[in-house]
């Protein structure tokens, strides 16, 4: 079987755009997260980045990036507050209608575009968010905090050849404005401060995602070494150290993974994605009683992330499945999919339990599905499998669903030599399909 690890932007995932990083608790020495937005007023508009000039505008009436909004009690728009409370309680559609409204007053608003693709970002609306952000900036190309938005909207979408070109861009720009000496980025849904020394890391390491998700780990670890021996900010820090973990498993040393993730436990010892591939290093080490543990760790952390509970609530229903617990496996697998509609691995997960049952109708569906939202390979590619008679499962049904019939034919002969009696069962089934004996 297969395991999904975290496809975010960084392993702190999109929780990033709710809330600052919560204080050290001093008595335990732990990191808690903080899934709401915070009770005082957000602080700083980031349709622009912080400095002490005065404000300017442009004929059109956008603010330049040289300055900074304030948003005050007295000064902050009626529908400011509104959309916290919505976004708070998941209520992203009403939230959307507040900001379109605000937005067809204001349409060179930068904070209004940056809320409004954080909220489709917050739905899994990854397309739309990027669409909002892409179309500001085709008027105003120079706005580094909308910049970062289309470019984990593109990522966290699995456009991962648009996103390394969305992050080189970002890249460049927070080079220039290190040059520059420009001060805080900040952002409006988070209330969070950056330097412009933490957004060039954190850029950095944004595109380190996206060359490993291409499968370029010589250039992923490059990017992310040089973030863990440049970044002065922890959370960055911990983000490179992740990305190395991803390409070591993926290079086989889990070894190596482990001790990276563990690492960055020590100092965020809740955080989702972290836990979730722990979780996965113990799966590949055929742990599985510690592997559910920790998936289980992962989704009861999530919070508000939809994509991070999904994608660990699916890996606990797959350990249901190695472990024959199939009715368990299904109920937490449609779960999964009512939680994270476009997480690609619940439905490749729950067309191979359909298959091992001979539900054959219910797993072409559920497959055709995964494979429609994983048109880049991006989950497959970030998939490891419990062994290779189970790769060899996923990968004929993807075959014969593609047409391929010799392929598949050849990879269900191979399933059928695995000593898992469900697996030899159907390939038995396919192969009497596909050859009329």
């Amino acid at each position: 079987m297969r395991l999904r690890a975290i496809q975010r932007l960084l392993w702190f995932s999109s929780l990033a755009l709710l809330a600052c990083e919560a204080p050290m608790d001093q008595d335990s020495g732990g990191f808690s997260e903080n899934y709401e937005l915070p009770d005082e007023t957000l602080a700083s508009s980031h349709g622009a980045l912080r400095a002490d000039t005065d404000s300017t505008r442009d004929s059109s009436g956008y603010q330049s990036q040289a300055v900074i909004n304030n948003i005050s009690p007295t000064s902050t728009p009626d529908w400011f507050h509104q959309v916290r409370t919505l976004i708070r309680e998941e209520r992203y559609d009403e939230a959307r209608d507040l900001l379109t409204s605000a937005q067809s007053k204001t349409p060179n608003d930068p904070t209004i575009v940056l809320i409004l693709s954080g909220v489709e970002l917050l739905a899994e609306n990854y397309s739309d968010a990027y669409q909002i952000a892409d179309t500001f900036l085709s008027e105003h190309p120079q706005d580094y905090p909308v910049l970062k938005r289309r470019a984990m909207a593109s990522l966290m979408g699995h456009d991962i050849e648009t996103a390394v070109v969305d992050f080189q861009a970002l890249v460049v720009s927070a080079e220039r404005h290190l040059t520059n000496r420009t001060a805080d980025v900040c952002d409006p849904l988070s209330a969070c401060c950056q330097s412009m020394e933490t957004e060039l890391a954190e850029a950095k390491t944004g595109l380190a995602t996206a060359r490993y998700n291409l499968g370029d780990l010589d250039a992923a670890e490059r990017l992310a070494s040089d973030v863990l021996n440049t970044a002065d900010d922890r959370g960055v820090a911990g983000a490179a150290k992740f990305v190395l973990a991803l390409s070591a498993s993926k290079r086989g040393k889990d070894d190596t993974a482990f001790s990276l993730y563990q690492d960055v436990l020590n100092d965020y010892p809740e955080n989702p994605a972290v836990l979730n591939n722990i979780g996965g290093v113990y799966y590949r080490m055929k742990d599985l009683v510690r592997a559910r543990s920790f998936f289980m760790k992962a989704y009861e952390t999530a919070g508000v992330d939809r994509r991070g509970a999904a994608i660990a609530w699916s890996n606990v229903g797959e350990v249901d499945l190695l472990e024959g617990k199939f009715r368990d496996a299904e109920d937490k697998l449609l779960e999964a999919i009512a939680i994270s509609p476009t997480f690609a691995g619940s439905y490749f997960t729950l067309a191979a339990l359909y298959d091992v049952l001979g539900r054959v109708e219910e797993a072409q569906i559920h497959l055709k599905r995964g494979l429609e939202l994983d048109e880049q390979g991006v989950v497959r590619w970030n998939s490891s499998y419990f062994s290779e008679a189970w790769e060899d499962q996923l990968l004929a049904m993807i075959a014969e669903q593609q047409g391929n019939l010799q392929d598949s034919l050849v990879l269900w002969q191979s399933v059928l030599k695995s000593d898992v009696d469900v697996l030899k069962a159907s390939a038995h089934r396919h192969i009497a399909r596909l050859t009329g004996y």
